[in-house]
């Protein structure tokens, strides 16, 4: 009885702060403006004075050692551009950003398929028309490869905020 209780006030009382599984706060610096034809505008940065690292949302999350894991629709600039970071102390692989961007377009088409949403839907447009080298639009000047990122779409919402996505 006890038990049962704690659960119904788990569900309710703390649905906004407890995240759903396979998700945490984390920061997000960079937005990437898309419409629901997958068109791109220039990412927003989210950072400032206040928030150095971005703006903090509820975003999928997995733990990496290693290996090649992308995290769904948010992740570094390496994931989700293909572009590699540009620190003389630490380079880049390019095979290697090469790998992490493919398995993280191929992780949002799955999800587009699964989860059926427009919004998924205009994401993964966005990477049917998206090649890394290309001039797809114009970065921040103070762009950062290692920096979060994930998608908006016409200002009305985050993929990574819907259920299906979460499921």
């Amino acid at each position: 009885m006890l038990l049962e209780r704690l659960r119904e006030y788990a569900l309710v009382q703390m649905a906004d702060t407890v995240p759903p599984a396979g998700y945490q706060q984390q920061a997000i610096r960079y937005v990437i403006p898309l419409d629901l034809d997958g068109h791109a505008n220039r990412p927003i940065d989210t950072s400032g004075p206040e928030v150095k690292r971005g703006e903090l949302m509820m975003s999928p999350h997995a733990k990496r050692a290693m290996g090649i894991v992308p995290k769904l629709l948010a992740d570094t600039g390496e994931y989700v551009l293909g572009i590699p970071r540009n620190d003389p102390t630490k380079p880049a692989n390019p095979v290697r950003v090469a790998k992490q961007h493919e398995q993280f377009k191929a992780l949002v088409l799955v999800c587009a398929k699964d989860a059926g949403d427009p919004l998924v839907g205009a994401v993964a447009t966005f990477y049917e028309m998206y090649e890394p080298d290309s001039e797809a639009f114009e970065l921040p000047d103070n762009y950062d490869p290692s920096a979060t990122m994930t998608f908006r779409i016409c200002s009305t919402g985050y993929p990574i905020n819907l259920e299906s996505v979460r499921t």
